[in-house]
């Protein structure tokens, strides 16, 4: 396995653990009341750190282990990582419109969205952002035709 496809599964697995203790996390808790709920909030900015923790050690993990070594791009690796930032945008614009969506329709009768849900929808857009990007590359290596067509 590659070292960019190493590195873009595991922080595939890390995105994707938090989303889902999230989406866990918050159906069984209001989550406009996350300031209030001072174990929630605990188990909230743990989440949040925790996973920027284990990132930077995945990160750390799969680093070049020789400094003076030749980083060597060829085509396909470009394509990949023009792929993934495509998929990045478009993974956190529809993110943001269902958040938008689900939040305006939710409150529309009390008037105002609870300033906690938009420190919420923040996280859960930049991990659902660190998702797709990892998908995207993961993707992009297991793949071998994969965007050939656009390199000619």
């Amino acid at each position: 396995m590659l070292r960019e496809q190493k590195r873009a599964f595991l922080s595939m697995i890390l995105a994707g653990v938090i989303l889902l203790a999230f989406i866990f996390m918050f159906t069984f808790n209001d989550p406009a009341t996350l300031n209030e709920d001072k174990p929630l909030r605990m188990i909230f900015t743990s989440i949040i750190v925790g996973g920027a923790i284990l990132w930077g050690i995945i990160i750390a993990s799969t680093k070049k282990q020789n400094p003076e070594e030749a980083v060597a791009m060829d085509e396909r690796d470009v394509i990949i990582a023009r792929n993934a930032l495509k998929t990045q945008l478009w993974a956190s614009m529809i993110t943001l419109v269902v958040w938008c969506i689900v939040l305006t329709e939710t409150y529309w009768t009390k008037g105002a969205v609870p300033v906690d849900l938009m420190y919420i929808m923040m996280q859960f857009i930049l991990f659902t952002n660190l998702l797709a990007r990892s998908i995207a590359i993961f993707r992009g290596y297991k793949n071998p035709n994969l965007g050939i067509e656009e390199a000619c």
